[in-house]
């Protein structure tokens, strides 16, 4: 076996992090065409759940008619 396979450990901070310092900070993130993208998903995503809620109301009165109602105070 030899010694090169051996990895040696960093000096210090600034080796161990090496090229990769401020790398986030570099990159500016999503453009505004993903952002729209992803929205408009999150949006017909949300528009299908109240669809299934709407329709699934109606046939599952059982779970969706409240058990108690609301009485007025006695006076």
């Amino acid at each position: 076996m030899s010694n090169s396979s051996i990895a040696t450990a960093p000096a210090n901070v600034t080796d161990a992090i090496g090229k990769s310092a401020g790398k986030g900070q570099s990159e500016e993130g999503m453009s505004l065409e993903s952002f729209l993208a992803s929205l408009a998903v999150a949006a017909a995503v949300f528009g299908v759940e109240v669809l299934i809620f709407v329709l699934l109301r109606t046939k599952l009165q059982r779970v969706y008619v409240p058990r108690t109602y609301l009485v007025p105070e006695k006076y």
